[in-house]
């Protein structure tokens, strides 16, 4: 039987170490922005293509529960309508509100744990500008507590100020916010995209990589006797 030599068994104590070291790490959230490409096989949630005029307050599409709220009171102000036409993120029909965001959440409550969300929006400021912070989306986990937050800016998308903003979650969440910037005075909303594939821990997999390298190193070298 081949005995591991002095060099071998320190590398393999040095991996386990590595490995002890991130699974007793307390699991911390990191989020990542990700583009549209980065969605296959996502559920999409297109809201069809008819201007219903129907609230989406309270609507369940897919498994998602949508809501609508003004400074935390239930609204209809946000529906699903044809809106003023297509853009490179939004096909008609959408969600839009043109009453103003002061105070708006537009929610999205998951019926399982997810780690990725994405979706298309524009916004009308009265010109064709890029706005920064557009739209900003919040996570929360199944105690709802936040995971985490990012931001998207709106650029010429080609008919108004727009984009795709996508988030993964290290830590999975079962529910999400989005707001949109009070400078516009009206939004739409489109295309939405969620999955529960993994995204992986960066500090995890760095602690791992060099756990890895320096015994396969190690394991290179001659034995020495």
């Amino acid at each position: 039987m081949r005995v591991m030599g002095g060099r071998q068994q320190r590398m393999a104590l040095a991996l386990v170490s590595v490995a002890m070291l991130a699974a007793a790490t307390p699991a911390r959230a990191t989020v990542i922005p990700l583009t549209k490409f980065d969605f296959g096989g996502a559920t999409l949630i297109d809201f069809g293509p008819n201007d219903t005029m129907e609230p989406i307050n309270g609507k369940v599409l897919s498994g998602v529960t949508f809501g609508y709220t003004v400074n935390g009171v239930a609204s209809t102000d946000a529906i699903i309508s044809s809106g003023p036409g297509s853009t490179n993120n939004l096909t008609p029909a959408y969600v839009i509100n043109n009453l103003g965001n002061n105070g708006a959440v537009l929610s999205l409550l998951f019926s399982s744990l997810q780690t990725r969300l994405g979706y298309g929006y524009a916004v009308s400021t009265g010109s064709s500008n890029p706005l920064a912070n557009a739209t900003t989306v919040s996570l929360f986990d199944a105690s709802n507590t936040l995971v985490g937050t990012l931001s998207g800016n709106a650029v010429a998308d080609p008919l108004f100020p727009g984009g795709f903003l996508g988030i993964g979650s290290t830590i999975p969440f079962l529910r999400a916010e989005v707001t949109f910037s009070t400078v516009a005075d009206a939004f739409a909303f489109d295309n939405v995209r969620f999955s529960d594939v993994p995204v992986p821990e960066p500090g995890t997999l760095t602690l791992v990589a060099l756990g890895a390298l320096a015994m396969a190193r190690g394991l290179r070298r001659p034995m020495q006797s």
